[in-house]
């Protein structure tokens, strides 16, 4: 698969500067593709180097340009927030099924996720608000370590008014958090969710897709309402 030249357009840090929005506009308009929200790609900075994943965090809808969400640890996701306004990085994809919601219309989605799970259900909640019509509810359960963890907190906190259901846990709050506590399993059943009619999409570590999967199981949903993006 060819690398494609994207230009850096922004660098958004969250936390303390260890993750960031990062938005790449293409270089050429005649590379925009199409994906499905959830997919992701390859990102690296040479044609030469191998890359890393990254799921797409911006809907389909929105193809003018990508974003991602990316976490300075060594390796790519450091050297890509080294990068400046007007760099160029190279990009391969889209990758993996991610999540087609166009084959559930008129259904409940439940989109779930912690840490840098939330990018690609971003992409899913993006879509969706431009379609709201095409769903019953929709239920976004997302959790991370401290309140400071948050990405995109005032476009979540915003959700609501797009109606979205929005059910924030930390597991480890400070002395103003006053939200909900402990793994975002935990709070499935507080919603009264209807396993009939519902699809879940699952992002982020593999221990509570897991957890989740278990869970949402256990409540009345069949193996093929559960989705992952790769």
């Amino acid at each position: 698969m060819e690398k494609i030249p994207m230009r850096v357009k922004e660098i958004i840090p969250f936390y303390d500067g260890t993750l960031c929005h990062i938005r790449l506009e293409w270089v050429n308009a005649s590379d925009r593709f199409n994906f499905n929200t959830g997919q992701f790609v390859m990102l690296s900075l040479t044609h030469e180097e191998k890359g890393a994943y990254f799921a797409i965090a911006s809907a389909p809808e929105e193809n003018e340009s990508l974003d991602f969400l990316i976490k300075k640890t060594s390796g790519i996701g450091e050297k890509l927030l080294n990068r400046k306004v007007g760099d160029i990085v190279r990009l391969e994809g889209p990758l993996g099924k991610g999540f087609p919601i166009d084959q559930y219309k008129g259904k409940h989605l439940l989109l779930i996720g912690v840490g840098t799970g939330i990018a690609p259900l971003r992409s899913v909640y993006r879509s969706v608000i431009l379609r709201r019509s095409d769903f019953r509810y929709v239920h976004l359960y997302y959790g991370v370590l401290t309140p400071a963890h948050f990405c995109h907190r005032e476009e979540i906190r915003e959700l609501r008014k797009k109606d979205i259901q929005v059910f924030l846990t930390v597991t480890t709050p400070d002395a103003d958090w006053a939200g909900r506590t402990g793994f975002v399993q935990n709070h499935f059943a507080e919603a009264a969710p209807d396993p009939e009619n519902s699809v879940a999409l699952l992002a982020g570590m593999k221990e509570m897709i897991d957890q989740s999967r278990e869970e949402l199981l256990r409540i009345g949903f069949k193996p093929d309402q559960i989705l992952i993006n790769y």
